[in-house]
């Protein structure tokens, strides 16, 4: 999993989450998450499906989103993104988060 880890820190941007400690500054990866509905009504994440332009998948270390939970802000340079759910795996080489994320406007 060191690869994650290297994707996170050449790829990511500088993230700030806010927590119930206040605001964390983290590195992640944000990618526009893109869906297809399923025959029987669930929703299934491909590379094939259509892009929701609001809705972004984040991959992060596991620190940055610890304390957050749902409707936490997240910033992202211009950006702001409310947090949808999050994943978290553990692994030998460390705890990595997956989380989706809505992007907000000001529509």
């Amino acid at each position: 999993m060191r690869e994650l880890e290297r994707a996170i820190e050449r790829l990511g941007g500088v993230v700030y989450a806010e927590s119930s400690e206040g605001i964390k500054k983290g590195r992640a990866v944000i990618l526009p998450s893109r869906y297809r509905q399923k025959q029987w009504g669930g929703i299934e994440h491909l590379s094939e499906g259509r892009v929701d332009i609001k809705r972004h998948i984040m991959f992060c270390k596991s620190e940055l989103l610890e304390l957050s939970d749902y409707g936490c802000r997240i910033y992202s340079g211009n950006e702001k993104y409310v947090l949808i759910w999050k994943d978290e795996n553990t692994y030998r080489t460390g705890a990595y988060t997956k989380a989706c994320i809505r992007r907000i406007t000001e529509e």
